[in-house]
């Protein structure tokens, strides 16, 4: 039985704007279209909705995903497994560092909490409050507070993913409204945009 985007992404679990953008960048498309020119999904391409749903959760990138679907694909779940393994193997050690990286971060912070830090003495010579100057910037390697989606210095993915306006905010985030990544949920209920009314005469952009 073939679905639509609504019905695949309800049953799947994803917004449906996540489904179309998972077909304009070829990680998963549609295996036809209808006459009107909607996308159509049949069980394959629905479970493998499913499985980039499930490879996400374990915070792995598209990217990351992408590997793992040619894998997949292959036809073997020996060839899965090992890379799977690695890829999560990766993780750990990325997490590893991440860890480290909060817990200095943490005591950068204890340290100013305690007072541990210079004073500026700027009403003497009426400058303005200098009393943060000697907070180390992300430039002087000192210890920063960092997204680690969407800043090519974080350590909790491999790369920086690209987050379109329609694919809802990365998993794992956490840095609030603040983040580039982070997005509202998508509308509920699905208007039938130009793409999907394409006509099949015409050409697919």
């Amino acid at each position: 039985m073939q679905r639509t985007v609504k019905q695949v992404a309800t049953s799947v679990g994803f917004p449906s704007r996540t489904v179309r953008y998972y077909d304009r960048i070829g990680l998963v498309s549609p295996s036809a279209r209808s006459e009107a020119g909607y996308r159509l999904y049949d069980a394959h391409d629905e479970g493998k909705l499913s499985f980039v749903r499930h490879a996400k959760a374990l915070g792995l990138s598209l990217q990351e995903i992408r590997e793992l679907i040619a894998a997949a694909e292959s036809g073997s779940c020996g060839q899965v497994v090992p890379e799977l393994e690695r890829l999560l193997h990766d993780k750990v050690d990325e997490i590893d560092q991440r860890i480290r990286e909060l817990q200095a971060f943490r005591r950068h912070l204890v340290d100013y909490a305690d007072g541990n830090r210079a004073s500026c003495d700027c009403q003497s010579h009426g400058a303005f409050c200098g009393c943060l100057n000697d907070v180390p910037l992300p430039d002087d390697k000192g210890p920063t507070m960092t997204c680690t989606c969407c800043s090519p210095e974080g350590s909790a993915t491999s790369e920086p993913e690209a987050r379109p306006d329609d694919a809802g905010p990365g998993p794992g985030c956490g840095c609030g409204d603040s983040c580039s990544c982070a997005g509202g949920d998508p509308p509920t209920a699905e208007s039938p945009r130009a793409e999907d009314r394409r006509s099949p005469l015409q050409p697919q952009a």
